[in-house]
């Protein structure tokens, strides 16, 4: 039964106030605020009238995922989330509009930002096995920033899920045509989903078509100004096979993109379009709830002008062991002079590519622990094949690493197992180049127990945050769980001078260095690997690869996302996407450097390659990224050689 916005609150853990802002058939949406947030939130929750657990699974899985994203570039942030009275979700109050109800026109500049920028947060939920598969206008809010207008993405298929759970369909002029078939999403969903976005901000229509996704008008045919470029890509991506659309968003993204920047198009787009808008229906789906009511909106793309858009890394958390500020190097061969560091120009020509002879010069890269095998096992194949290049890596810790090193120009390449901040992209700006971001392995976060621990055999997501999150901070094993021991429960992990406890804060709890401070810290694995083996009652975090480096010492758990199965931690699992807990490993490029140096940019194409090859498991213990992976950093090493390419937070 429904209940009132001040009843929701009183009985919502965490929740201090909420005010109705729509209530919707499935989900019901509230401004508020929670305990101890300064900031406004929007507080989305379940209808209290949707009584179905597949439902309330569906929207804990959902919210769950959105939270497991948070801290990717351009996803709206996820403040809380809780089951009672009923599953919610608190996000960011974003103080700006959404594409639905824009009252004023973007030029190509800001259109193409805000493509690039969806772009972005699609592809960084990509390599999570996460797709948005409801992507449409109410789900992209612009705000304008200091450089200008920026994307960002919310919703995350939650209301789609909700419906499909209770036997219902949520169809929209955006919605990927095997959706209304309640197959599962995939990358290939939010494709279709991006080629709409793109078709609405360049045309002011929704893709309607008579024949269900087939004979579109083309972009540039209702508007002359849209360069005819762009026509292939979108309707190629809003084909209704999805074996027929390009694989990655990231293709169409920066597809899009660089067909607006290409020349000087100064012709506005008129009012006309207000004539062509009239008044298109819905496939289905209340507009009360899903904010888009279907019909043509205000034309959003106005006053054509041109910058350079690219498409950006954006960061992400990642596996760490400790980040030792102590540097340690190891110089291989080198047959060639010391090249110095980049200028802070980029106009020197890049090498060309050496036909006429054996590549040479030297790579010189910094490298935290957790990379620093991969970097190396990479380097390796490089040698076997490039004997004229030499090679000079430091071991160092991340924070080092980047200020000392890859900052200073003294790196090309920095390897790191947490992700770079934006104060540190500044220093890389300051200092006249862009860091570009590689993905080159996937690891994990494993949380172990004692060996004779007969009670835990597996762990939902949700109920290890309750296990270390300040707020609730429960001190025996009986607090978790009614049915288990009533003995204290022993924590222990990586402190906060570590990688490892950077990733494991914000991945499970939400937010960097945020954790309950009862427990016993370390800055070396070893001492937890000791420390678990010999107590029954522990319970600790540490990366995957010192899991597989003890086995045998101690029991590690499968975990589960909401409404799923647990999830053993394997390289399999890891690889394919499946675990709960994954961050993949990073190397940073200088595009300045990356853009002259022809041997440097041939490192990158192995390191790419090998990347997702058999090689990284059998000698570093980590996960090969998988082939989705794989591309998109091809088409991120095209854009940084070209100078396209801009890291985006």
């Amino acid at each position: 039964m429904a209940d009132s916005a001040a009843g929701f609150a009183r009985d919502a853990p965490g929740v201090a106030e909420a005010a109705s802002v729509r209530e919707g058939e499935y989900i019901h949406v509230y401004e508020g605020a929670l305990r101890g947030h300064d900031e406004p939130v929007r507080i989305l929750s379940l209808a209290p009238e949707i009584e179905t657990e597949a439902a309330a699974e569906a929207f804990s899985r959902t919210t769950n995922e959105w939270k497991n994203i948070n801290t990717q570039p351009n996803v709206v942030s996820v403040y809380d989330r809780g089951d009672e009275p009923r599953p919610w979700i608190a996000v960011s109050d974003v103080r700006g509009e959404t594409l639905d109800t824009m009252q004023s026109e973007l030029s190509v500049t800001a259109a193409g930002t805000v493509i690039s920028d969806v772009t972005e947060a699609l592809r960084s939920a990509a390599l999570y096995n996460i797709a948005h598969s409801d992507l449409r206008p109410s789900q992209i809010w612009v705000v304008d920033t200091e450089s200008g207008a920026s994307g960002l993405v919310g919703g995350w298929g939650i209301e789609r899920a909700v419906r499909t759970a209770a036997g219902d369909t949520l169809a929209t002029p955006y919605t990927a045509p095997e959706l209304l078939e309640t197959r599962a999403a995939d990358e290939r969903a939010d494709v279709y989903g991006l080629g709409a976005i793109a078709y609405y901000l360049l045309t002011g229509q929704s893709p309607v078509a008579e024949t269900d996704g087939e004979g579109l008008t083309p972009p540039s045919e209702i508007d002359g100004s849209v360069p005819s470029e762009v026509d292939s890509v979108v309707l190629g991506a809003l084909a209704a096979d999805p074996a027929d659309r390009p694989e990655s968003v990231y293709s169409v993204g920066r597809a899009v993109t660089q067909a607006l920047t290409a020349e000087t198009r100064q012709t506005a787009i008129t009012d006309t379009r207000s004539e062509q808008r009239g008044e298109e229906a819905t496939k289905s789906g209340s507009p009360e709830e899903t904010g888009d009511s279907g019909l043509s909106r205000r034309g959003v793309l106005g006053g054509l002008g041109v910058a350079a858009v690219g498409l950006g890394g954006g960061w992400m958390a990642t596996q760490t062991l400790a980040d030792s500020d102590t540097p340690t190097t190891t110089t291989a061969p080198d047959t060639s002079t010391r090249e110095p560091a980049s200028s802070n120009t980029t106009e020197s020509a890049p090498d060309e590519p050496s036909d006429s002879g054996p590549l040479s010069g030297e790579i010189r890269i910094a490298s935290s622990d957790p990379t620093y095998g991969v970097v190396e096992t990479i380097s390796d194949a490089f040698r076997e094949e490039y004997t004229e290049v030499g090679f000079e890596l430091t071991r160092t810790g991340a924070t080092a690493g980047f200020a000392e090193y890859f900052v200073s120009g003294d790196s090309q390449i920095a390897g790191s197992g947490r992700p770079i901040t934006p104060p540190e992209v500044e220093r890389c700006r300051n200092n006249g180049f862009e860091p570009v971001e590689i993905p080159v392995a996937r690891g994990g976060l494993v949380t172990v127990v004692h060996n004779e621990n007969d009670w835990v055999g597996s762990m939902s997501v949700e109920r290890l945050r309750q296990i270390w999150s300040p707020d609730t901070a429960p001190t025996t094993w009986s607090d978790v769980d009614s049915s288990w021991p009533d003995v204290p429960i022993h924590l222990y992990g990586l402190g906060p001078s570590t990688e490892v406890f950077d990733v494991f804060t914000e991945t499970v709890l939400g937010e960097r260095g945020r954790i309950r401070d009862d427990f016993e810290e370390t800055e070396r694995s070893e001492t937890i690997v000791q420390a678990v083996s010999q107590d029954r009652r522990a319970l600790a975090y540490l990366p995957f690869v010192e899991y597989t480096n003890n086995r045998g010492q101690f029991t590690a758990l499968a975990l589960r996302e909401p409404g799923a199965e647990p999830v053993e931690p394997t390289i399999e699992h890891i690889h394919e996407g499946r675990y709960p807990l994954i961050r993949p490993l990073f190397c940073y490029v200088n595009m300045n450097d990356l853009q002259r140096q022809a041997h440097l940019q041939e490192f990158l194409r192995v390191c790419i390659t090998q990347s997702g090859t058999d090689r990284i498991p059998e000698q570093t213990g980590y996960a090969p990224v998988p082939a989705s992976v794989t591309e998109q950093n091809r088409a991120t090493l095209d854009a940084a050689t070209e100078g396209e390419y801009r890291w985006r937070q």
